[in-house]
């Protein structure tokens, strides 16, 4: 029964986890009682080690972008400390080919994050990483989201979608981001999850 009323289970997985995170943007941008939190969730799952504690603030997320119509996920530009900065949001199933070269069009990004819905293969990692990705799977993702579920039965439902859709719980300590060895270490107790 609880399946039925979830919406998420409803939805394709690529394009729940763009619409989620367009929502989850606007939603951490518009509601005030989110805003210190706000922070935490930047610091878990997008901020570079360096700028985490730093104050993120005035957040736009658009679908595409103008730049690259039609490449890019989302688009989200926010200021950092005052700073604007603007980061690229690719989300995948399990297409290698989605890892486009967006750092030789434009040097100016603060990051490019790609989030993958399923389990990242080594040499799609390593690929990733030297073309300037920044690697999130999913126990990250349900991480940063942890503290905003008392805030919406939104983000409660996207959260339970992923822990019984894919079988991950939340990081207990959240590290640096993962890379290519700590990937190829997870890959065996991700593989159940990708015949499904």
């Amino acid at each position: 029964m609880k399946k039925q009323i979830n919406l998420f289970y409803h939805l394709p997985k690529e394009l729940s986890l763009d619409a989620f995170l367009m929502w989850l943007f606007i939603f951490l941008e518009r509601n005030e009682s989110v805003h210190s939190i706000r922070n935490q969730f930047f610091d878990t799952l997008i901020l570079k080690p360096e700028d985490r504690g730093k104050k993120v603030s005035d957040l736009e997320a658009r679908r595409k972008s103008h730049i690259w119509e039609n490449s890019t996920d989302i688009v989200l530009e926010f200021k950092l400390d005052g700073e604007p900065r603007t980061i690229l949001f690719e989300n995948r199933i399990s297409s290698m080919t989605a890892i486009k070269g967006y750092e030789t069009l434009y040097t100016a990004l603060y990051g490019i994050v790609y989030i993958k819905m399923g389990a990242f293969e080594h040499q799609e990692a390593l690929l990733a990483q030297k073309r300037g990705y920044t690697i999130k799977d999913i126990p990250l993702l349900l991480t940063s989201l942890q503290p905003l579920i008392p805030y919406s039965s939104i983000i409660a439902h996207y959260c339970e979608y992923l822990e019984e859709n894919y079988g991950v719980t939340a990081r207990k300590a959240v590290g640096d981001d993962i890379n290519s060895e700590h990937l190829y270490k997870l890959r065996s107790k991700y593989m159940r999850f990708l015949v499904r």
